[in-house]
């Protein structure tokens, strides 16, 4: 319904348009976190080194995504041959890119053995859920504006009534602080937005899915497929532990907060788009619990180890 053949676009410095390319809710956020790295994001400047599936969240989705295909397609169980054939796919990758060949394998071997109980754990749920879409690609005006994205899912309940699907790997899960903070979460508020003008139904629910990262490491000695059993067995011995549904109701009243803010939002991008705001670092965004992929390039102003052939809105490619 969503999804169509996206363009694959590279990057130039000022080639990006604000009004002609639109804006995804993760450009937006970088953009209110630091105005520096957006402006480094829209020149097309990327880290030379391959990292698309290199963290355990991108594993998960990729192979749910294969999952649900197969199942459209009238599979029963998921066949380790597909598997293999994708983690070869990204291992040769991730060889030619000169990236972490042992980590990635670690990664892969969490993410299949999350995967492998999964699906046999929310099998009952998700039969009951009648699904509309996975993965799509959306791309819709919204008060003038152009919002883009790719959503997880989206499904009619036993009630019929509409809700999203939205999942997340998580090293920790504090339920108390999910369930606020998710109140006013952003990529959620902004996929409401955007799908009850292409449904024109009113969404006030989405199903927050998350999936905790398993925390054994990988043993000196031990194979990855000796570590892929161990990590799948205390998977299977305490899956409360490991998957979690939130369900989070969103009001009309707090949907037209955001709306009203994302109107305010749009229009300062749009402004320093057109060059009529300033670009500045935000120091702040550069020491949070992860490392921004222009740390490098700020502290020096050397593009080594960086190019200038990035993709506009890699994201929404498949």
């Amino acid at each position: 319904m969503l999804k169509k053949k996206m363009k694959k676009v590279v990057a130039k410095k000022g080639a990006y348009k604000f009004n002609r390319d639109g804006v995804t809710n993760s450009l937006l956020q970088k953009w209110l976190s630091c105005r520096v790295a957006a402006r480094h994001s829209l020149d097309g400047i990327r880290h030379d080194l391959y990292k698309p599936k290199t963290q355990l969240g991108s594993f998960f989705h990729a192979l749910l995504e294969k999952w649900y295909t197969l199942k459209q397609e009238g599979a029963k169980c998921f066949d380790r041959q597909v598997f293999d054939a994708f983690a070869a796919s990204e291992r040769d990758k991730i060889i030619e890119s000169g990236g972490d060949l042992q980590k990635f394998e670690a990664l892969l071997a969490s993410a299949y053995g999350l995967f492998m109980e999964y699906v046999p754990f929310h099998k009952k749920s998700d039969a009951k859920k009648d699904w509309g879409g996975l993965e799509e690609v959306f791309d819709v005006k919204w008060n003038g504006y152009r919002l883009r994205g790719r959503i997880d899912g989206w499904y009619k309940d036993i009630t019929g009534k509409l809700c999203l699907f939205e999942t997340k790997t998580k090293s920790r899960i504090s339920e108390d602080t999910i369930k606020t903070s998710l109140l006013f979460d952003s990529q959620n508020l902004f996929y409401i937005t955007a799908m009850e003008v292409i449904t024109g139904e009113r969404i006030n629910e989405v199903c927050y899915n998350v999936v905790r990262s398993p925390s054994l490491r990988q043993k000196q000695t031990e194979t990855q497929e000796d570590y892929y059993v161990r990590i799948r067995e205390d998977i299977a011995k305490r899956p409360e532990h490991y998957f979690k549904r939130f369900p989070v109701q969103y009001t009309q009243r707090q949907k037209k907060v955001y709306q009203q803010d994302l109107m305010l939002k749009l229009h300062e991008f749009d402004e320093w788009c057109a060059g009529n705001r300033p670009t500045y670092r935000s120091e702040c965004s550069c020491s949070r619990g992860w490392e921004c992929t222009y740390l490098n390039l700020c502290a020096t102003g050397c593009m080594e180890s960086y190019n200038m052939n990035g993709i506009l809105f890699g994201e929404l490619q498949d």
